[in-house]
């Protein structure tokens, strides 16, 4: 909308504030030992308060705030990615991703983050002669109703 006073033409802008919309985030995560990630969460507010819009939580007992997360703002949108440089088990679990821009209340998402080592059990078949289990490296050990014992290499 244009309005002009003493032959100046002045545009009207409506402000328009939104409180914060979490609008897409990372799904869960499945991962090998020492494999990056990165958790993403994208949200979506007007006014976008980039320095404490989008807070990450590792959720545990009790919940720890995770810094280092990195802001990238868009037109409406403010895309926060958290990386692990190398995964281990001490990174795997739940992340929680909170937005809050003063208005409304406080939203979040949840982030499943699995860490395999490599001697982990990805599958165990059993039969009534024998039982395969088959490992990450693609080793296939048949039993043939004895007990197998994994050992890490």
């Amino acid at each position: 909308m244009q309005y002009s006073v003493n032959d100046s033409v002045y545009e009207w802008f409506r402000f328009v504030t939104v409180a914060a919309e979490i609008v897409n985030v990372t799904s869960e995560q499945v991962l090998s030992k020492d494999s990056p990630v990165t958790l993403e969460c994208v949200v979506k507010a007007n006014p976008l308060n980039v320095v404490d819009l989008i807070t990450w939580y590792r959720v545990a007992d009790p919940e720890v705030q995770v810094v280092g997360a990195k802001a990238e703002v868009g037109a409406s949108t403010v895309t926060s990615r958290l990386f692990i440089a190398h995964a281990s088990s001490r990174n795997a679990g739940l992340y929680r991703c909170v937005a809050y821009n003063g208005l409304g209340v406080k939203v979040n998402a949840t982030i499943n983050v699995i860490v395999r080592d490599r001697r982990t059990c990805l599958l165990l078949v059993t039969t009534t002669t024998a039982t395969t289990i088959i490992i990450p490296s693609g080793q296939i050990i048949s039993t043939k109703g004895r007990i197998a014992v994994l050992r890490g290499s």
